[in-house]
């Protein structure tokens, strides 16, 4: 196999903090202090000794540690008039927004049952972000300072933020409820236009269906709903006496038909014998998926109760045949679609709930697996022909922005060949900065921890995509925080880099025409090219003819060139070699392209011939 890179804190530290009051648009600091004291206090700092934020605080509380108000002398300049550090008033900024997060989060807590929930959750966000944006804007300013009881004070608040947020959505109000529900159940009836769903699809209808929790917004509904006139708004109209009888005729209309021909097709698959399995698992499981999306809305619906009962049968039948496994493990199955990340190696079966990790520091080791919903032969609509397997890397991308291979910060790609065995599996490994001595594909993990070793020092999303024939087919996410640790990718990249010149090798010859070689050899020490050796791998010439005449126009040849450049590195470039046709006989020899298969790569010297 071969790889191608195409180059696509606490709170009693906070109550250490001093207040801010306004004079004329002056900020003024309330320190114990004598004015004496406040003009002739040095703050002495230990060059050799990284400040951590608390004795920052320390330094603004002064010696007494208690507090006065000190005003500046000159309004015209900055806070900073008493002598007190930089670094001191820029912790002690990060520690007053902390206050502010945790006044916000308070307050977000009160208002749980509130319809200001939301506008709340809007401004306790908005503390957040801007704690985080503060706080790496200070990291850059001053280097020496220790920020991490901060940082981890951020992040608890950010941990805490969440589960207030998850807690509003859970007690929703009722009116908001209905309208979820309302908008969810028209979705649903309007959802068959769309027959034959594909497996995305199911999984959106199952969620939709999910998402409705129909049986529970009845008996909320049945419960809550004792005024005649909130009985008869739109909403509650539709769920109880509409939603119903439509979901029923588009169950009849389409959907049912759909399930049932996603069994026939699965069963028709299983009758083909071992090339057609994977595809029977998929169609039963698309199935069963159906059927169970529609017992979650109407969980006593006979007829549908007894398709699914078909649907599984099917998919147990499937299953039990010999090599129609398609997930390897339950982890494959719930992951399925999706490019899982680890600290260490993934091996397969041996996957745990503690597997899957979604935060990195930077210069750590990260290896991730795609797991995917077919074998990689049935990826793409090109089912026969070597698929492109193309990984995509993007840096804090867009929310709803276009991703794309060619969109991407980076890009990989591995050709799997028609006839190779990993044709037929349902995983691929891709390594993003693994241990330089166990990589199988140094190439590609070389520019990803090239491009993690450029970022800037602060935390990115790191969004990956494949892509089958720019098809996409899996994707996954993780946090990398690069505040520090970068010179280790850097240091890995180069790593990487060298494995990856010590183990290419030249291609193999398709043909060994001697004379067309040294031909091609003469011309690129004519154009100064220091040639080590022309491999041909075109096994014959190619002839180009009019589209419309078929009068021969010229003919190419491809060969793969071996020269030492400036460095006196042995590159290798394929390059084409063209004759013209001049009526009865072609004319000379020239060189009419390069770089046309894949980008130069460097081997060993001592490598070239072998």
């Amino acid at each position: 196999m071969k790889w191608v890179i195409i180059l696509c804190l606490t709170s009693s530290l906070l109550a250490a903090e001093r207040p801010v009051f306004r004079r004329a648009g002056v900020h003024v600091l309330s320190l114990q202090l004598s004015k004496k004291k406040i003009e002739g206090a040095a703050i002495k700092k230990k060059p050799e000794k990284k400040k951590d934020a608390k004795e920052v605080v320390k330094e603004v509380k002064g010696a007494s540690g208690t507090v006065e108000t000190v005003q500046s002398s000159n309004p015209e300049k900055d806070d900073n008039q008493t002598g007190i550090s930089d670094d001191s008033l820029a912790a002690a900024k990060i520690g007053r927004s902390l206050k502010l997060i945790e006044n916000e989060l308070s307050l977000l807590k009160d208002r749980l049952a509130s319809a200001t929930f939301d506008q709340q959750a809007s401004k306790a966000k908005e503390k957040i972000e801007s704690a985080r944006a503060l706080i790496d804007e200070t990291k850059i300013k001053f280097p020496d300072l220790n920020l991490t009881s901060y940082t981890k004070r951020l992040a608890g608040f950010e941990k805490q933020f969440s589960s207030l947020e998850e807690d509003g959505k859970a007690n929703m109000g009722l009116s908001d409820a209905l309208y979820t529900a309302w908008m969810t159940g028209d979705e649903l009836v309007q959802y068959g236009k769309a027959t034959y769903l594909t497996l995305e699809e199911a999984q959106e209808f199952y969620d939709r269906c999910k998402k409705l929790n129909y049986p529970s917004i009845l008996r909320r509904i049945q419960k809550e709903v004792t005024d005649e006139e909130v009985r008869n708004d739109t909403y509650v109209t539709f769920l109880t006496k509409e939603f119903v009888p439509k979901f029923q005729v588009f169950l009849k209309t389409y959907y049912i038909a759909d399930v049932n021909a996603h069994i026939e097709k699965a069963y028709a698959e299983k009758a083909k014998g071992k090339t057609g399995l994977s595809t029977a698992v998929q169609e039963a499981e698309i199935a069963v998926l159906m059927a169970e999306a529609v017992l979650l809305v109407t969980p006593d619906e006979i007829n549908i109760q007894k398709l699914r009962k078909d649907a599984q049968s099917a998919y147990d039948k499937i299953n039990a045949e010999p090599g129609s496994v398609l997930y390897t493990s339950d982890f494959h199955k719930t992951n399925r679609g999706k490019i899982v990340f680890s600290k260490t190696r993934i091996v397969l079966k041996k996957e745990t709930s503690a597997t899957a990790q979604s935060s990195f520091t930077a210069g750590e080791n990260i290896y991730a697996m795609a797991y995917f919903k077919s074998t990689i032969k049935e990826l793409s609509k090109y089912g026969s022909m070597s698929p492109k397997i193309t990984i995509a890397v993007y840096v804090d991308p867009a929310e709803g922005g276009i991703l794309t291979p060619w969109t991407a910060n980076k890009t990989g790609e591995y050709i799997v060949k028609s006839d190779h065995p990993k044709m037929q599996e349902t995983t691929l490994e891709v390594e993003m900065t693994p241990d330089p001595q166990q990589t199988e594909r140094p190439e590609v993990a070389a520019e990803f921890a090239k491009l993690f070793s450029e970022l800037s020092p602060r935390n990115h999303t790191i969004k990956v995509g494949l892509f089958a024939n720019d098809q996409e087919v899996a994707w996954g996410t993780f946090e990398l925080d690069c505040s520090e640790g970068q010179d280790n990718y850097k240091t890995l990249s180069g790593a990487l880099a060298k494995s990856k010149i010590q183990n290419a090798l030249p291609p193999k010859a398709k043909a060994a025409d001697k004379g067309i070689e040294q031909n091609m050899t003469a011309v690129l020490k004519s154009e100064g090219f220091h040639v080590v050796r022309v491999i041909q791998t075109d096994p014959t010439w190619y002839v180009q003819r009019n589209e419309i005449t078929g009068i021969v126009l010229n003919r190419t040849i491809q060969a793969a060139v071996i020269f030492k450049n400036e460095e006196g590195k042995c590159i290798v470039e394929y390059m084409n070699f063209t004759q013209d046709y001049a009526g009865n006989s072609y004319g000379v020899l020239y060189r009419s392209s390069r770089g046309m298969v894949m980008d130069p790569y460097e081997v060993l010297c001592e490598n070239a011939f072998k």
